[in-house]
């Protein structure tokens, strides 16, 4: 699990490119982030391309960055099986 402030969203791909076996990954982003934009990397990180099967993303608000961010992973997750999105209104329940 990954919780990370718009500041540390910048360096997700690094993150997952040191996560080469990567099955599962869970992402949490601080509720006060916002109105940053995702900078998708040059190369696709390998755990994406061959091993990743799960993503949850928790706190969801609407912000562009992240549907940018969630079109990436689905375009190059490619043995990915299940997405879970969970909006902020109902992560706080």
């Amino acid at each position: 699990m990954v919780r990370v402030g718009d500041a540390y969203v910048r360096i997700l791909p690094e993150i997952l490119q040191c996560c080469s076996d990567l099955e599962v990954f869970v992402l949490i982003l601080d509720e006060d982030a916002y109105g940053w934009n995702w900078c998708a990397p040059h190369s696709v990180p390998q755990c994406l391309s061959s091993c990743l099967q799960v993503i949850e993303y928790k706190v969801f608000q609407g912000e562009s960055g992240e549907t940018e961010m969630l079109e990436y992973f689905l375009s190059n997750a490619l043995v990915l099986k299940k997405m879970t999105i969970t909006y902020l209104t109902d992560f706080k329940q």
